[in-house]
């Protein structure tokens, strides 16, 4: 797989979790699951990526997918780009 592939799994990723997350409200059980649920498919797809292309850069592909990591290693939801 290539940069490009990467850059477009990435994209539509982020797109399907914030048209899902716009159905819910915040303070619901079921946008609390949708979200856990995104995070558990977004890192399974940037393990399976990485699998395929040992130059895979796992950080650029969790940014671009609308997540970001804090100084301690763990990641928080990203803004949505502008």
């Amino acid at each position: 797989m290539s940069r490009k592939h990467f850059a477009s799994l990435a994209w539509e990723l982020r797109q399907a979790h914030e048209d899902f997350a716009n159905e819910l409200t915040l303070e619901s059980d079921a946008r609390w699951a949708a979200d856990r649920q995104w995070d558990l498919s977004v890192l399974a797809v940037a393990d399976a990526c990485a699998e395929f292309n040992g130059n895979f850069d796992r950080a650029r592909f969790l940014i671009a997918a609308g997540y970001t990591h804090r100084p301690d290693g763990s990641m928080y939801p990203m803004a949505a780009p502008r």
